[in-house]
């Protein structure tokens, strides 16, 4: 026959201290208010040299040295700036003694990487057909839509940042001259566009993280 199991008549019954519930409930909020925080490790001064790589890249890309020398040289901006970026959240995150891939930082990258890795295997495709002149705007409307998802998670400017380069690339699928051919010099539309999107809305919002959030 099942029967509770009690102390025995005379025993005490064990006490729960009130400093041990008070330590799990610290813990608990404290495990709470770590999952809710914002991720505020994006480096605004990293994002400013993510934008400066840009708009030299802008430049060192519209000289068109070769065949592919355009989008080769939009390959390597990208990866710089995605060292860049990386190592600035790495070095703020060790400043502010902050882990980096708390469970915001990986709500981030998780956000963040998806529409990334959609643009590098659309640009292959737009690459192995020759439509070049679709690349800017895929590449601008999707790390957009990444750095509005991942921004959710992070510090309040990056949706709005983010919202912005989906709206430049609107403009770079319809361009109201030809997106190659040369407007100023040897920049194109293409490049001007770039530049504004992955160059100045890159120093805008870095500028105004530093500003705003300690670097």
């Amino acid at each position: 026959m099942e029967h509770n199991e009690s102390p025995a008549r005379g025993e005490a019954a064990p006490v729960a201290f009130l400093h041990e519930r008070a330590m799990d409930n610290l813990s608990f909020i404290r495990d709470t208010m770590a999952r809710s925080a914002p991720l505020t490790a994006v480096s605004g001064r990293a994002t400013v040299l993510m934008g400066g790589v840009a708009l030299a890249g802008a430049y060192a890309g519209s000289l068109r040295r070769t065949d592919d020398w355009w989008i080769w040289v939009w390959l390597a901006v990208a990866f710089a700036g995605c060292l860049t970026g990386f190592a600035g959240m790495a070095l703020k995150s060790r400043r502010q003694r902050a882990p980096l891939f708390s469970a915001a930082g990986r709500k981030f990258a998780l956000s963040l990487f998806p529409p990334i890795l959609v643009g590098v295997v659309l640009t292959e495709a737009c690459y192995e057909r020759s439509l070049d002149e679709l690349m800017p705007g895929v590449w601008l409307m999707l790390y957009g839509a990444g750095v509005v998802t991942g921004g959710a998670f992070s510090v309040n400017v990056l949706p709005v940042t983010g919202f912005c380069f989906i709206a430049l690339g609107v403009c770079a699928f319809y361009p109201p001259v030809p997106m190659f051919h040369p407007l100023f010099g040897t920049l194109t539309f293409a490049d001007l566009i770039l530049a504004a999107g992955f160059g100045l809305l890159h120093i805008a919002s870095g500028v105004y993280i530093a500003w705003r959030h300690d670097g």
